[in-house]
């Protein structure tokens, strides 16, 4: 097969497994997004302490999540060498560890609205705040669980069931949140509770649900998941974590970084602060596609090292990042034409769509750095490398981005817009180093194999 055809046929392969996962990623976080919608109808207030109680929840998320990392590589090597049994024992380990993360983060969540004045927030806004993750915290172990089920089948290039369970969910929020927050069917307005509820029923059906899919599918698998032992393993434990301590490290730098963001928006007024949200909510679900194809790279990469094909995963990562920053491009492209209909589906305030246009102008401008710095996270977790991610983000976001956005914004008092501009540079910033260890990394793959 020459190297024209090769190409295609990855590109088939990778889309087929991205399209699902990173429509799954879009998914998921579209329930926040359901719930900064309907929140929004109620005003500045509540639309802050939504933006407030979701800094919390993500950063604390994103850290779980990135610690089960690990997963992508270790599940889709043991298929791609065809040892099945050895998939199915990391994931009954993805379950445990998924159990030890969730208890304590919960516990944290729950008890984190102690902290929200330390940030010098209005009061106000405090207090919804407190009102939301009091609820939206328990919802963290069910989505921990489903993470663990969804690598397990993204490992089999299976992704579309969690596809399908997550808009059936989204659905269910969507009534939910109908229900709940403006009060419907003979149930009481509970406002910004009302769309935190929303949430954990939404969530909490979605890990039924897949359960459920589980349950049939495995049945008379042969071998068989539901066969497989679940005792604790110290040592799959130990090389999951070691995967996943430094993944959990990139990602905490990175939605840290942009949850400090938000807390320093949050400074500058309930204007400022729900513009900011409605466009980082914006452009985080743009970020979902790249995401996906992040996690598909991950595991296309995993299956081919697996299989003993070094020249092929350093295929499939170049593909990966051209696929990932070319879908920003044109995402950018979008959110420059129709910038006043995308706000207008969040809010009707005319200040808020105001000062949320300039910042949509510049997310605009750093998509694509935004898909090329994810994908390329994904392509080295591929080859089992984390850790150049994690010193990558650190770099970019805590000793380029924020610096500078606290600088202009805080201390010149350049306002929200300048904020943004340090966001921007400290992703340009990953997206050069990460797209440049990627270079070197498959200069030495092909060297090896040559």
């Amino acid at each position: 097969m020459n190297s024209e055809p090769r190409l295609k046929f990855e590109l088939r392969a990778l889309i087929r497994l991205a399209f699902p996962v990173a429509l799954s990623q879009v998914a998921l976080f579209a329930m926040q997004i359901v719930d900064t919608m309907f929140v929004g109808r109620l005003g500045a207030i509540p639309l802050g302490g939504v933006s407030v109680a979701n800094a919390y929840f993500g950063t604390v998320m994103v850290t779980g999540v990135g610690l089960l990392l690990g997963l992508d590589f270790w599940i889709a090597k043991s298929f791609g060498a065809g040892q099945t049994e050895e998939a199915h024992s990391y994931t009954a380990q993805g379950l445990w560890l998924a159990t030890f993360i969730a208890i304590p983060s919960t516990l944290l969540l729950y008890f984190a609205r102690s902290t929200f004045t330390f940030f010098g927030i209005d009061e106000n806004i405090n207090q919804q705040a407190s009102v939301y993750l009091s609820l939206l915290c328990w919802s963290l172990y069910p989505t921990l669980i489903y993470i663990v089920l969804k690598q397990y089948l993204q490992a089999l290039n299976n992704p579309v069931p969690t596809l399908v369970i997550l808009i059936v969910a989204n659905l269910v929020n969507i009534l939910a949140n109908w229900v709940f927050v403006f009060g419907h069917l003979g149930f009481t307005a509970r406002g910004i509770e009302g769309a935190a509820l929303a949430t954990l029923v939404s969530r909490v059906f979605m890990i039924v649900a897949l359960l459920i899919y589980l349950l049939i599918h495995e049945w008379n698998r042969k071998p068989s998941l539901l066969r497989a032992s679940f005792k604790y393993s110290r040592e799959k434990i130990s090389q999951l974590t070691r995967l996943g301590i430094p993944a959990s490290g990139q990602l905490l730098l990175e939605v840290s970084a942009f949850s400090l963001s938000t807390l320093m928006a949050g400074k500058l007024g309930a204007i400022p602060l729900s513009a900011h949200q409605i466009v980082l909510q914006i452009a985080s679900i743009t970020f979902m596609i790249p995401l996906g194809i992040s996690s598909a790279t991950s595991v296309r990469i995993a299956q081919a090292l697996g299989g003993g094909q070094p020249k092929r995963a350093a295929r499939i990562g170049w593909l990966a990042l051209a696929l990932g920053g070319g879908f920003m491009a044109c995402t950018g492209i979008g959110l420059y034409v129709f910038q006043l209909p995308i706000l207008g589906l969040f809010t009707d305030d005319r200040a808020i769509i105001q000062t949320a246009g300039t910042l949509l102008l510049i997310a605009a401008l750093f998509q694509v750095f935004d898909g090329i710095q994810v994908v390329g996270s994904g392509a080295l977790r591929g080859v089992g490398n984390t850790r150049t991610s994690m010193l990558s983000n650190l770099f970019g976001h805590w000793i380029i981005g924020l610096p500078t956005s606290y600088f202009l914004c805080l201390v010149l008092h350049y306002g929200i817009r300048s904020l943004w501009i340090g966001l921007s540079l400290g992703l340009i910033s990953v997206a050069l180093l990460l797209s440049s260890f990627w270079w070197l990394r498959t200069r030495k793959m092909i060297a090896i194999s040559a």
